[in-house]
């Protein structure tokens, strides 16, 4: 029965992580956003991305 939940409990955390968006695909996000609306140029785009990215 302990085998059953503790399968349970790390099906639920691998899916919960898998899933959910991280920190950076989140920042690259808002980033491409920010570019498309014309807030950014295109070099503050790339430097910025570099930034994420490293």
């Amino acid at each position: 029965m302990i085998v059953v939940w503790a399968l349970i409990i790390f099906a639920a955390i691998y899916m919960v992580r898998k899933f959910a968006p991280t920190r950076q695909t989140h920042a690259l996000s808002i980033l491409q956003e920010r570019f498309a609306r014309g807030e950014i140029d295109a070099n503050e785009y790339r430097e910025r991305r570099k930034d994420l990215n490293d």
